[in-house]
C-alpha cells in the first residue's frame, strides 16, 4: 500500500480523493429518501467539482463553481426545501422505479466507457500550471471587451424586465384583493337582513298594547 501512494502523485492523489467525494455526493443525491439529505449531499458534489477544477488550473472555473453553484444555486434550493411545509415527512421522495430496466442500460454504458478509455492511447505532455485569471482579465479588457459589454447590457436588460414584471404581477393581486374586500362591504350578508327584519317585527309587537294591531269588530 505505501509503495503505491509513493508512486502517485500529490496531485493525482487529490485528484482521486475529490472524484470520491463528488462520486460519493451524487449517489447519495440520487438513492437518499430524504430531500433534505440529497439537498446537503449536493454541497459535497459541487466542491468537488470545483476543486478538481483547481487541481487543472482552471483557478476561475473553480471559483465560480463555488460562488455560483454553492453560493447561489445550493442556498436557494436550501430555502426552498426548508420553507417548504411538512418537507420532513416526505421519506419516499426518489422511489426506486424501473431499476431493472436501468440497471442493465448503467453496466452497458460503463463496459463501453471502461473499453474506450482502455484502449485509448493516451500522451503525456507536462506543461507549467499557471493560474489563467489573470489572462482572462486581459482578455476581457481588450479584445473581448465590446461582447463582455453587450454582455452585461442584455443581463441589466432581463434584471429590468424581472422587475417589472414582479410589480405588475404584485399590482394585480392587490386590486383585486381591493376590488373582493369592496363587495364584501357592500353586500351585507343575507342571515342578518332577514334575522333584524324578523326581529324588529317582533319588537314593535311586543311592545304595542294588546288589541291596537287588531282590525275593529
Amino acid at each position: 500500500m505505501d509503495e503505491i501512494l509513493g508512486l502517485l502523485s500529490d496531485q493525482a492523489l487529490a485528484f482521486f480523493g475529490l472524484a470520491t467525494l463528488t462520486l460519493a455526493s451524487a449517489g447519495a443525491v440520487a438513492f437518499s429518501k430524504n430531500v433534505i439529505h440529497s439537498t446537503l449531499a449536493l454541497l459535497g458534489t459541487f466542491v468537488g467539482i470545483a476543486g478538481m477544477y483547481v487541481t487543472l488550473a482552471a483557478d476561475f472555473l473553480g471559483a465560480v463553481q463555488l460562488l455560483v453553484y454553492v453560493g447561489g444555486t445550493l442556498t436557494l434550493i436550501l430555502f426552498a426545501v426548508m420553507l417548504t411545509s411538512r418537507i420532513e415527512e416526505g421519506k419516499h421522495t426518489n422511489p426506486s422505479r424501473g431499476i431493472f430496466l436501468a440497471a442493465p442500460l448503467v453496466v452497458v454504458v460503463l463496459a463501453i466507457l471502461g473499453k474506450i478509455a482502455s484502449s485509448t492511447e493516451w500522451t503525456e505532455t507536462v506543461r507549467p500550471q499557471t493560474p489563467a485569471t489573470a489572462k482572462l482579465g486581459h482578455a476581457f479588457l481588450g479584445p473581448y471587451l465590446l461582447p463582455f459589454e453587450l454582455a452585461s447590457v442584455v443581463l441589466l436588460g432581463a434584471l429590468i424586465g424581472a422587475v417589472v414584471l414582479a410589480r405588475r404581477a404584485v399590482r394585480r393581486k392587490g386590486e383585486f384583493e381591493e376590488a373582493g374586500e369592496t363587495e364584501e362591504t357592500d353586500e351585507p350578508p343575507r342571515g342578518l337582513l332577514r334575522g333584524g327584519s324578523r326581529g324588529a317585527g317582533a319588537r314593535l309587537a311586543e311592545r304595542s298594547p294588546p288589541g291596537e294591531g287588531e282590525p275593529s269588530g
